[in-house]
């Protein structure tokens, strides 16, 4: 079962993902605006008669869609970062909550280093002598003969 904690780290990293795929294709959206658009702005939007000198605008594509591209690459990073932070965050509090709930999932190594040790030394010492069961059947056996009858003498063959 996922914790809520567990859902918005999950969260967090997909949302990183996401905005770093959006930066690439933000630098691609770039490269196409300045290879394609200029050419389409002298076929179809800016007149003939104004192309005996290099407009403006076609000077000014490149720097602005690439200036564009940087700067949500960089606002993708500073955000990736602050996310990661807030995850790594959240995943030390999830750590920390599970240890307290103690789910058995979550072993620290020194715990499983004492763990160890007790195990090594309960299988080095010897078993307890085991009392003998000897003692009491026979203890069990004698009172059980003193309630029987009195012993009657066996007869003894001789050859």
């Amino acid at each position: 079962m996922h914790s809520p904690l567990q859902f918005e780290i999950e969260q967090l990293r997909m949302r990183n993902l996401v905005d770093a795929v959006m930066s690439i294709l933000g630098f691609f959206a770039a490269i196409f605006a300045t290879a394609i658009l200029p050419t389409l702005l002298v076929q179809y939007v800016i007149p003939q008669e104004q192309l005996l000198q290099d407009p403006l605008i076609l000077q000014l594509i490149p720097v602005i869609s690439f200036v564009a591209a940087f700067g949500y690459f960089l606002y993708t990073v500073i955000m990736n970062i602050i996310r990661s932070r807030r995850a790594a965050a959240l995943e030390s509090e999830l750590r920390s909550y599970n240890r307290l709930t103690d789910d058995g999932d979550m072993i620290s190594e020194a715990e499983l280093a004492e763990l160890e040790t007790i195990v090594e030394d309960a299988l080095k010492r010897k078993p307890a002598a085991k009392k003998s069961t000897r003692a009491t059947t026979a203890r069990k056996t004698t009172k059980a003969a003193s309630r029987k009858k009195p012993a009657t003498k066996r007869k003894t063959s001789k050859k």
